[in-house]
């Protein structure tokens, strides 16, 4: 596991979860159908941890993420921050609101890159288990 974070692109929770809100409020079809599609992901990523299945652990980080990039207006620099660790091989989500990401990745040389090329964006990265 990975975090990383940015300390110059942090929001308010309010700015993305505030017009979500609204939207299930009115019951909105997609946001219902995304949020019980994430309810599931929760207990496959469970069931994927406690099976030690990487790769579906991943596959199932990547998807949060890319249900909440269809549902909500993203920040560009929230975007790129999950693009960019993307693009090292590794997976990645927001770890909440936007400004800070977590994910897996394979090995030290995975996790070496994907450090550098968060860092070259601003980014601090470190592994809580490290």
């Amino acid at each position: 596991l990975y975090i990383a974070f940015s300390t110059e692109s942090a929001e308010p929770t309010e700015v993305t979860h505030g017009p979500l809100h609204h939207r299930y409020a009115q019951r909105d079809p997609d946001v219902l159908a995304a949020m019980q599609r994430l309810a599931e992901i929760t207990l496959e990523a469970s069931e994927a941890i406690k099976t030690q299945d990487t790769d579906q652990f991943a596959a199932l980080i990547d998807e949060n993420f890319d249900i909440r990039h269809n549902l909500c207006d993203l920040s560009s620099d929230h975007e790129r921050m999950v693009e960019t660790a993307r693009r090292a091989g590794a997976s990645a989500k927001f770890a909440g609101s936007g400004g800070a990401i977590i994910g897996t990745y394979r090995d030290l040389a995975m996790y070496d890159r994907l450090k550098h090329d968060l860092e070259a964006i601003g980014c601090q990265v470190f592994n809580p288990l490290l």
